[in-house]
């Protein structure tokens, strides 16, 4: 292959033009190359980090737990060879190539959390609905897992090994802290507890301190905030709290954790605001308070939930 297709087949890749063709030529070719990959020098850093999202996004889809809860070791298919050669390519040396492709991956039930413990010895706990990966090998330069869901970190400290977590719209880049990462609807929102990291976006890095909230959106602008954090973090304790939060959010929120179908007929309860609590095993005591606070009608039927104006 000349070296003028390979920068474009590369270029359509990154930016999600290729065909389903042009996807395997590439993957068939570096596939051919792996033990003499390519150099892809010409790529920006911005772009190498769309490569290596594009990447992680094919491995991933490529990864399924045996059970919620538990965690399954995969090798990678064929066609995921040439991904882990990009990837080479990305981070520089043969990590990929000169130890075997697996994963290891944590994934929980509607109304479920789990903890987990890492192999540094750094715990996490997932919340409901959510998945923890990562490589079975780590590298000696790199602490590295990815999250989708929501989950609560206690990174062991290590000032020689950087630990980064990878959500959709950002990285969260420590040595050592407390932090819990929501990651749904197209959303990575960050409240850290205690200690310090850096997020990292495609646009920018910021620093955050204790009581700092950020949330990154593709389609909205960064919001930074200062927080109480344990009423962000009140689900490990089994605990739902909302503070001045749309009644809109909350539905969403209960149908991301407890897999509920929930309409609210009347508009004008969308934005109506809710400050309290309730046992996340008990969500019937949250929708009693939702009658009394707003007087509305709550009907539930398995799990559809219908709220409507009295």
């Amino acid at each position: 292959m000349s070296n003028s297709l390979l920068r474009q087949l590369v270029e359509k890749y990154i930016s999600g033009r290729a065909t389903r063709a042009e996807q395997e030529q590439l993957e068939q070719y570096l596939d051919k190359q792996a033990q003499n990959p390519p150099q892809l020098d010409y790529l920006s850093e911005k772009e190498k980090r769309l490569l290596e999202k594009r990447i992680l996004q094919k491995v991933q889809r490529n990864i399924q737990p045996t059970r919620p809860g538990a965690y399954h070791t995969q090798k990678l298919a064929p066609t995921l060879v040439a991904a882990s050669v990009l990837l080479v390519l990305l981070v520089g040396g043969y990590f990929w190539l000169s130890r075997p492709s697996a994963w290891q991956q944590y994934q929980t039930n509607y109304n479920e959390t789990l903890p987990i413990t890492l192999p540094d010895q750094s715990v996490v706990t997932l919340n409901a609905h959510s998945r923890l990966w990562y490589r079975t090998y780590w590298s000696d330069s790199l602490r590295e897992v990815w999250v989708e869901g929501e989950a609560f970190f206690d990174v062991k400290p290590n000032t020689e090994l950087p630990f980064v977590v990878h959500a959709r719209e950002a990285d969260i880049r420590v040595l050592g802290t407390q932090f819990n990462v929501h990651d749904r609807r197209g959303t990575t929102e960050v409240v850290l507890s205690e200690g310090a990291v850096q997020l990292e976006t495609e646009a920018q890095r910021l620093s955050l301190a204790p009581g700092d909230l950020v949330a990154v959106s593709e389609q909205k602008p960064i919001v930074r905030k200062r927080v109480v954090p344990e009423r962000y973090t009140a689900w490990r304790n089994r605990q739902l709290v909302f503070d001045d939060v749309p009644l809109e959010e909350i539905g969403k929120r209960l149908e991301d954790i407890y897999g509920y179908q929930i309409t609210i007929t009347d508009l004008t309860l969308h934005k109506r605001r809710f400050t309290g609590s309730a046992p996340m095993d008990s969500v019937e005591v949250l929708l009693e308070k939702f009658q009394f606070v707003f007087g509305v009608s709550i009907q539930q039927e398995g799990q559809r939930i219908r709220i409507s104006s009295e």
